[in-house]
């Protein structure tokens, strides 16, 4: 039947189970996840999303984020709770700023030995 003819298909791959999609370079640059056609930043997805991050290490992570989109409900359904989470902090006045710096400079630290 179909499935079997789609097993024995040179170009079909089932989806990993890592609970990501895995896009091809080819099918970023036409969605312009990370940069428009024109090759810039400005106009792609990642810039409509507004990358505030203020390190770099957030900026990769949101750059994951976008172009390893997850499958999982459950994980899905998880990052949206605590980006909710995170917003109700910061709207009532909580300092994100400095518990994320102070997780930067663990990360950091821990990074280099320390």
């Amino acid at each position: 039947g179909l499935d079997g003819m789609l097993l024995l298909a040179p170009t079909f791959r089932p989806m990993s189970d890592t609970g990501e999609m895995s896009l091809g370079p080819n099918v970023i640059r036409q969605l312009e996840m990370l940069r428009s056609q024109d090759g810039t930043h400005r106009g792609s997805l990642l810039w409509l999303l507004g990358d505030n991050t203020c390190t770099s290490a957030g900026a990769r992570a949101i750059r994951r984020w976008v172009s390893h989109p997850l499958t999982d409900r459950d994980a899905i359904q998880k990052r949206l709770d605590a980006v909710e989470e995170l917003r109700a902090e910061s709207d009532a006045g909580g300092r994100l700023e400095s518990v994320f710096a102070s997780l930067a400079e663990y990360h950091g630290a821990k990074g280099k030995g320390g």
